[in-house]
């Protein structure tokens, strides 16, 4: 055997430990160790300065509508696998609609109001844009398990009406309805339970399931529960990078209809719920575990 070959499997049994490592599940009831963190361009960026307190933002969605929460550990039982933790949260919401695309939604999902801008004495006012909203949320978790995890979450949103109107609520995709619920519908709540299984060391499946409620709104009224599910996968990258993809299903009331014939032999329209899919990506980043 040459030094060559000997220097490659010295450095590839070196190596082996932490590969064989086995990869860590997510959006868990765990805390991680002082000085870790983590962030994804579309996933939260976490930091816990001390033992059993997590910080988190969403760096994107902070662009818009400012964002943080705090996390912190509640308890582990000790003779279970079960750990318990609480959030405190808190967003400016409703600042996503003071302006325009690429930095807003004002006009894409809301009214403009250029011309109460230009003219703000011009009769009448009919201006819809939401006003200022502030929404606390406050949420508790529970997992079980180490390698494979069963986490179930249950949080509420209440929006605060800071100044201004609250607003009509929204009638676009089922995702935004649920994100700007606190502006629009008052408040959001929500159950969620999700299961990170471990295939091999370095590859993670998980499934979700969430049931979310608003409050209902205007007559005529929505639904105010929404129904939604993911399945994804986690594939080691590096040593402390991870790639996720996976597909998100949405089940609403968006006020869609059918026309289906009565036993009269005429036709009527018949109030349906909406089916939406949409793909979900990102590629993640985690230090000092």
């Amino acid at each position: 055997m040459t030094r060559t070959t000997s220097a490659a499997l010295a450095l590839l049994c070196a190596a082996a430990p932490a590969t064989a490592q086995t990869l860590a599940p997510r959006d868990t009831a765990h805390v991680g160790p002082a000085g870790s963190g983590g962030v994804g361009i579309f996933n939260p960026l976490t930091y816990t300065p001390t033992a059993g307190v997590e910080l988190s933002t969403y760096p994107l969605a902070a662009l818009i509508a400012p964002n943080g929460a705090m996390r912190a550990h509640l308890c582990t039982a000790e003779d279970a696998p079960l750990t318990l933790s609480w959030e405190l949260g808190a967003s400016l919401p409703s600042a996503a609609f003071l302006s325009g695309p690429p930095l807003g939604l004002a006009g894409y999902v809301t009214p403009s109001c250029k011309v109460h801008a230009a003219e703000p004495d011009r009769a009448p006012n009919d201006c819809q844009r939401p006003g200022a909203v502030f929404a606390p949320s406050l949420g508790l978790a529970a997992s079980w398990g180490r390698d494979d995890v069963l986490t179930a979450k249950v949080d509420y949103t209440y929006g605060f009406l800071l100044s201004g109107e609250r607003g009509t609520p929204l009638d676009t995709w089922a995702p935004l309805n649920l994100l700007f619920a606190p502006v629009f519908d008052t408040w959001r709540a929500h159950l969620g339970v999700r299961y990170d299984h471990a295939l091999l060391p370095g590859w993670r499946v998980a499934a979700e399931a969430h049931l979310y409620r608003v409050a209902r709104g205007p007559v005529p009224g929505r639904d105010p529960h929404t129904f939604v599910a993911h399945l994804g996968t986690d594939l080691r990258t590096t040593t402390h990078t991870r790639l996720t993809f996976g597909a998100m299903y949405w089940n609403s009331d968006q006020r869609a209809v059918e026309v289906e014939p009565d036993a009269d032999g005429y036709s009527r329209f018949v109030h349906v719920r909406s089916h939406d899919f949409g793909p979900t990506l990102d590629f993640l980043w985690r230090w000092g575990d």
